[in-house]
């Protein structure tokens, strides 16, 4: 199982929802340590296609909001796996 990487927030207001569609699965908020990380699980990378990228971009312009957002490029995927061994809870 892959994770779809959108963006780094720092301080995402409470009040913050995701889009109702993603690149993936539903959008979720996983911590590293003060910051959150916005992924989607997948079974394998996207193809770059005028819908995704719009559905990438609907994502992080949804974090706008927060203190700072620091977005991935169109495309980021990594290992489940790997995000839990560097500490992204």
């Amino acid at each position: 199982m892959y994770q779809y990487l959108y963006a780094i927030a720092d301080r995402l207001p409470s009040a913050w929802r995701p889009p109702d569609a993603s690149v993936g699965g539903p959008v979720e908020l996983r911590r590293l340590g003060d910051l959150v990380v916005l992924v989607s699980a997948l079974e394998r990378p996207p193809e770059a296609n005028a819908r995704t990228l719009a559905l990438h971009h609907d994502v992080v312009a949804s974090t706008l909001e927060a203190s700072g957002t620091v977005p991935f490029r169109f495309g980021v995927v990594v290992d489940a796996a790997d995000l839990d061994a560097l500490g992204v809870r």
